[in-house]
């Protein structure tokens, strides 16, 4: 979990209402949830990105609390999310997160045209060398069918780029990802949602059992819909898991 102090959030409040005026309209929506990018084959092959079944069904079953309509599978895609950012006050992702990259992963632009050596938004992207595959023959095949990383990642800094309206992002559906969380990709991905104008943000640290989640976020979105802060409704989701008897171990209940 990455969550500002109370006094850390006023302040920095603050400083961005006074550099950046909220430009809130009757076409801010209240929710943007983005679930289950579909990948092509090469890219869950090379970079371990499988098919996130149980993603989906949290992001639809957020969605339908929240009201709104999900960016699951194929039109989960890096310009339609980052278009939903700017006019959601909540936003929730069930996505694979490569914590390495600072990036959350999406679905690649099938547009056909070729990708720029820059993001969308201004930024050079590069592989860090240590993620870096060999480019031999058995691997040539692969590597010419995946679409560059810029096209499919959402990186800190593409985040950086924006001014966000959002009061809350959820980085949710760990159990499901390969990618094992790190104390810098949380800061880098964290911080950079702040800086972007999000006032919190809900991080899960480590994988739990699929139903612990289901169970985790349904009391936390209720608790929120109930009008409980999300410190508040942090904590009404934890005592539902751990009351449970199926789940009442803290590994189930104490990593969001």
């Amino acid at each position: 979990l990455a969550v500002p102090s109370i006094r850390s959030l006023s302040v920095q409040s603050k400083s961005h209402l006074r550099k950046n005026p909220p430009t809130y309209s009757s076409s801010t929506s209240m929710a943007a949830v983005i679930g289950n990018p579909k990948l092509p084959s090469a890219v869950m092959d090379r970079w371990l990105w499988g098919p996130m079944p149980s993603a989906e069904e949290e992001a639809y079953m957020v969605s339908e609390l929240l009201g709104c309509q999900p960016l699951v599978g194929s039109v989960a895609t890096k310009e339609r999310v980052m278009s939903a950012l700017t006019q959601a006050e909540c936003v929730h992702f069930a996505t694979h997160i490569s914590w390495k990259l600072s990036a959350l992963v999406l679905t690649p632009s099938m547009d056909g045209n070729p990708a720029s050596s820059k993001s969308s938004f201004g930024h050079p992207y590069t592989i860090p060398e240590s993620l870096r595959v060999q480019d031999d023959a058995s691997d040539g095949e692969s590597i010419s069918d995946c679409p560059p990383l810029q096209e499919l990642l959402l990186t800190a800094a593409d985040v950086l780029d924006l001014q966000l309206p959002v009061k809350l992002v959820v980085l949710g559906s760990s159990q499901e990802s390969n990618s094992k969380v790190t104390a810098d990709g949380v800061i880098a991905l964290t911080r950079a949602f702040l800086a972007a104008g999000a006032q919190c943000v809900l991080v899960s640290l480590w994988p739990v059992p699929v139903a612990a989640s289901k169970m985790f976020i349904h009391a936390f979105y209720s608790s929120l819909l109930n009008g409980l802060k999300a410190s508040a409704a942090l904590g009404e989701a934890m005592k539902v898991v751990q009351s449970s008897k199926a789940f009442s171990h803290p590994s189930n209940w104490a990593g969001g």
